[in-house]
């Protein structure tokens, strides 16, 4: 009997063995119990991943070509030229300035030769250029011995006194040759003993300039700024800025646009 029970024993570990599956196969080697893998939870979103679309609404997108706040936006409108149209027919105003500064051999003249953006850097060569016929000089002995090393033998000479040059000055531009930066005598003798400026030239009548004023334009301060384009091709656009005297005008500046 107790046989019997030992054997109803051992079967039924046997049954209930089999029946939760044992952890070895019958040749020995380990069995894994199968389960379900867990979800690999979802990563966000990489702001700067190269895959994701850009945004049409990020403003600061540098491939929006519609993007207004841009300054290099190639289809934004860019600042139309302010140059003015020439006339076809222009005004009195506009033909008596054409007349007064673009008559060769006259200081009006002569004071466009050079640019600039104060009087006081002109190139005064340029500038008494335009009334030598009226300084031509013949050098005296002390003259001649203080230009003895310049090769001048053969050249004609002008001769232009502190007092001339200062009341020129003051007459065109307001100022006197003490106002003058250094740069703006450069091209002109000086002789101190004499206080004068001296030009030497080989029969070159000097440096003129073709004026067609095109607009003068009254400002807020009584001054004008005067357009005008030169001879030449391709003509040349300059400002001058010009005040009205009771004499003519005073030249403030001269430049290009």
């Amino acid at each position: 009997m107790r046989k019997l029970i030992s054997i109803v024993l051992v079967l039924s570990l046997v049954i209930m063995l089999a029946a939760c599956g044992g952890g070895e196969d019958t040749t020995g080697t380990t069995v894994p119990i199968q389960g379900t893998e867990p979800t690999k939870p979802s990563e966000p979103t990489d702001p700067t991943d190269p895959t994701n679309p850009t945004d049409p609404t990020d403003p600061t997108d540098p491939t929006d070509p519609t993007d207004p706040t841009d300054p290099t936006n190639p289809t934004e409108p860019q600042p139309e030229n302010n140059w003015p149209e020439t006339p076809e027919n222009p005004g009195p105003e506009l033909l008596a300035l054409t007349e007064l500064f673009g008559t060769w051999g006259t200081l009006y003249n002569s004071a466009l030769t050079s640019t600039y953006e104060s009087p006081t850097f002109i190139n005064l060569r340029f500038f008494l250029e335009g009334v030598s016929k009226d300084h031509a000089a013949q050098l005296t002995q002390e003259e001649q011995a203080a230009f003895a090393d310049y090769g001048i033998e053969n050249m004609e000479a002008f001769r232009y006194t502190r007092e001339d040059v200062d009341g020129y000055l003051q007459q065109y531009f307001g100022i006197t040759s003490a106002d003058l930066d250094e740069t703006a005598v450069r091209s002109l003798a000086y002789l101190e003993s004499t206080d004068c400026f001296y030009i030497f030239t080989n029969g070159w009548d000097g440096h003129v300039r073709d004026v067609n004023v095109i607009c003068a334009e009254p400002q807020a301060d009584g001054t004008i700024l005067m357009y005008y384009t030169t001879g030449g091709w391709p003509a040349e656009k300059l400002i001058a800025h010009i005040q009205p005297t009771d004499s003519g005008y005073l030249i403030l500046s001269n430049q290009k646009p």
